[in-house]
């Protein structure tokens, strides 16, 4: 019906905005057209009702998030766990070792090596090796004082994300929950599990 109208009104070259706006208000209240109800012209394309799409639903971002975060957590700890290891290796190397035992106690090996300090003209090990050590010691320290840490807040996350998640509990009720709590003299994050 509306294309009828603007067809027209196009032919006649003046188009009212009261007659516009009482169409649009007709057309409104009048049931959508079907197929048997106009007859379509070569113009004008044939009208077919839609039905609703239905929305199927998506991912559920909660746990993929706190599969994320577990994978994460694995992650750093591996590179912790590996950090770990190492540096107890450099401990037990025989060069340090040897190069250590000729260095007086009240000094540390690493400072002398870095010096280049030669503590025996036979049989020792070179100080740039030692402090080659030294330098790799230091580094993975630190990599494992961040990377245990990390691991941590990383697993914690993922599993409340997890736990908390739709498809891991599907009726609801989550199987963990977190009760935050704030009063006058202070607050608190509660953690309580569904078995």
């Amino acid at each position: 019906m509306m294309n009828r109208l603007f067809r027209r009104a196009r032919t006649l070259g003046v188009l009212s905005a009261t007659v516009l706006t009482a169409t649009l208000a007709q057309a409104q209240q009048a049931p959508p057209p079907t197929t048997t109800d106009t007859a379509a012209s070569p113009t004008e394309p044939a009208q077919t009702p839609v039905a609703p799409a239905t929305a199927e639903p998506g991912p559920d971002w909660q746990l993929l998030g706190g599969i994320g975060g577990l994978v994460v957590g694995a992650g750093f700890a591996v590179m912790g766990l590996y950090s770990f290891v190492r540096v107890n290796d450099i401990g037990d190397d025989n060069d340090f070792i040897a190069y250590q035992s000729r260095i007086p106690s009240d000094r540390d090996a690493c400072d002398a090596a870095r010096a280049g300090e030669q503590v025996s003209t036979t049989g020792q090990p070179d100080p740039s090796h030692v402090a080659d050590l030294c330098d790799e010691a230091d580094t993975l320290q630190v990599m494992q004082g961040i990377s245990l840490p990390a691991s941590l807040l990383a697993v914690v996350v993922g599993a409340v994300l997890v736990g908390t998640s739709d498809t891991w509990c599907s009726t609801g009720d989550s199987a963990l929950r977190l009760d935050p709590w704030l009063g006058p003299k202070g607050g608190g994050l509660g953690l309580s599990a569904r078995f």
